[in-house]
């Protein structure tokens, strides 16, 4: 949901827009890109396509990890399917999109993982938790060492948190002026 409310604020305020996502999604107006965010591979061909396709890209908003915890999640296995899923995913968009932004003089990454909806049940707390702080410390590292090509990596909600009570609240413009970022946007 968020992804698909970044993609239409952005090409609403004239931005050049590319969705990428697992599957289609059919209400949205703006070039898409299939991937996998769980393949490494899937990741790197996508925006390799992006970036053939479509240009340099100024601003990635990285929604990878969004949807709900909804299983008890108490295996060891369970665990790591979910830290994959939704931290090395996280890591993996990153780490896919820095050398474009790099190439390109300088960039902006946003977190936006840190929205997703916290559990209900009290099971799910301790992996969903682990998860944030492991995207906050990941993304606080990663900006001090990426500043000096002068990319920037911000995590919304450790931005931001008083900001975000939910994705139709949420707004970009809330957090730093687009308009200091040129170039696209990919969600």
């Amino acid at each position: 949901e968020i992804g698909q409310l970044c993609c239409r604020l952005f090409s609403h305020l004239g931005y050049d827009v590319l969705a990428a996502a697992p599957e289609p999604i059919s209400a949205l107006n703006v070039p898409q890109l299939l991937l996998d965010v769980c393949d490494e591979e899937s990741v790197a061909n996508a925006f390799r396509l992006a970036v053939e396709t479509f240009g340099p890209f100024g601003i990635l908003i990285n929604v990878s990890g969004l949807d709900r915890l909804e299983n008890d999640y108490r295996s060891l296995s369970e665990m790591q399917t979910q830290l994959e899923k939704r931290f090395f995913a996280t890591v993996g968009i990153c780490k896919s999109m820095l050398p474009y932004m790099r190439k390109s003089g300088g960039g902006l990454i946003v977190q936006a993982g840190g929205l997703a909806p916290a559990p209900k049940e009290p099971e799910l707390i301790a992996i969903y938790q682990a998860v944030q702080f492991s995207i906050s410390g990941i993304t606080r590292q990663l900006n001090a060492e990426i500043r000096k090509f002068n990319v920037q990596i911000i995590d919304i909600e450790e931005e931001h948190p008083h900001r975000v009570n939910s994705a139709k609240e949420w707004s970009l413009r809330d957090c730093w002026a687009p308009e200091a970022h040129a170039g696209s946007f990919a969600a």
